[in-house]
């Protein structure tokens, strides 16, 4: 399906989402994946490491339709129970494009811990 003229804009709606970054190094969560006759418009990716005494890095890939992995943030070291931004600006999502990220895992915690919270504010526009 194509992606709304954003010029003709009928509706706005305001979200957002969250997630538990708590995957092993291998294999990405997908954060925000765009929605069929929409486009959303990604105002902030900020993520935070919430482990109480542990360093933890991030990977956050922006990926196309066609499945072609962009960085928007690569192995990012993010302190003990500090938060960063990562996005200046803002970008668009259309059908089939998404936002993941995946920890490094320094291996000093376990592969499920949920030491980093990755969170994205965004609006979905939509001429219907």
């Amino acid at each position: 399906m194509a992606a709304p003229n954003i010029v003709n804009v009928s509706s706005i709606y305001g979200s957002t989402v969250g997630k538990n970054i708590n995957n092993t190094a291998d294999s990405d969560v997908t954060v925000l994946e765009g929605r069929t006759d929409k486009v959303l418009k990604v105002n902030i990716i900020r993520a935070s490491n919430v482990h109480p005494t542990e360093n933890d890095s991030l990977t956050i890939n922006f990926v196309d339709s066609a499945s072609n992995s962009f960085s928007l943030v690569q192995d990012m070291e993010i302190a003990i129970r500090q938060a960063l931004p990562a996005l200046e600006g803002s970008i668009y999502l259309s059908e089939s494009d998404k936002i993941t990220m995946r920890r490094l895992n320094n291996g000093n915690l376990a592969s499920d811990s949920a030491t980093i919270h990755g969170i994205i504010s965004f609006e979905e526009l939509d001429d219907a």
